[in-house]
C-alpha cells in the first residue's frame, strides 16, 4: 500500500490542513477589506475641494479653543503654563 505524500499521519495532517486553510482565508478577507477602503475613500484633492467650498459657503465651524494664531482662548500657550 503507498501512502499519500499529504497526508503523513491521519489527525495531524488534517488539523495542519486546517490551519493553512484558515491562514489563507483570513489573508484573502483582510486583502480585499483593504482594496475597499481604498476604491471608496476620497482623493485628498477631492477633501480639500469640499473643504474650500465649506469654507466659503460659511459652513464651517469655528475652532473651538484656538485661533488662527494656535494660541487658545485665554491668551497664554501650554509653554507658558507650569
Amino acid at each position: 500500500m503507498s501512502r499519500s505524500p499529504v497526508a503523513s499521519e491521519p489527525g495531524k495532517s488534517c488539523s495542519s490542513k486546517f490551519v493553512l486553510l484558515a491562514a489563507v482565508a483570513v489573508a484573502g478577507s483582510l486583502a480585499c477589506q483593504v482594496a475597499a477602503a481604498q476604491a471608496s475613500s476620497p482623493t485628498r484633492a477631492d477633501v480639500k475641494a469640499e473643504t474650500k467650498a465649506a469654507n466659503k459657503a460659511g459652513q464651517l465651524a469655528a475652532p473651538v479653543g484656538r485661533g488662527p494664531s494656535g494660541a487658545s482662548a485665554t491668551g497664554t500657550s501650554h509653554h507658558d503654563a507650569r
